[in-house]
């Protein structure tokens, strides 16, 4: 934990900057992914919050990940998300909730598995608000862009298959 003796500011810095770098690397995405998912939730600098948010939806190619690792990257996004525009540490962010919607649009779009597509709408739902609270003007811009994503999901005509054990049904999806 950083400033908690274990590790210095730049070692901490050393390891994230690392696990950022490694998220090209899909053979171990799964566990940088998860790795990330455990860091984003200490205490990080907005600088930190942004370095991490970049590597996962600027400089990664989410949707050529398997199934359960777009989970995590969708997990990491929500959470990333939500620290971003909270912003507790108060300090100055080039992330505006506009620029996470357009990159988590770009990241995420096309989502197809039932689990990640809860989580996909969770966080669009949660951009869109927040976004519409920040910049109303700017939302308007990218409404399109938006409704393009989204009208791909609907009609919503999914059915578990019997032997689902998810639980996901067409009433979540459209919740």
């Amino acid at each position: 934990k950083q400033g908690s003796g274990v590790f210095s500011a730049s070692d901490f810095q050393c390891v994230l900057d690392f696990y950022c770098s490694r998220l090209q690397d899909y053979a171990c995405a799964m566990e940088v992914l998860g790795g990330l998912l455990s860091v984003a939730q200490l205490p990080l600098t907005g600088g930190q919050l942004a370095h991490i948010t970049g590597a996962l939806l600027d400089d990664t190619d989410v949707r050529s990940l398997a199934q359960p690792s777009r989970h995590v990257a969708l997990q990491l996004g929500l959470l990333l998300s939500e620290r971003v525009v909270t912003n507790a540490s108060g300090e100055e962010m080039d992330l505006s909730p506009l620029r996470l919607l357009l990159l988590s649009l770009r990241a995420f779009d096309g989502e197809k598995d039932p689990r990640n597509l809860l989580l996909y709408l969770r966080l669009l739902r949660y951009l869109v608000l927040a976004t519409e609270r920040a910049q109303p003007d700017g939302f308007a811009a990218v409404a399109s862009e938006v409704y393009d994503s989204l009208s791909a999901y609907f009609p919503i005509a999914f059915t578990p298959p019997p032997d689902d054990t998810n639980g996901i049904t067409q009433q979540h999806l459209l919740q």
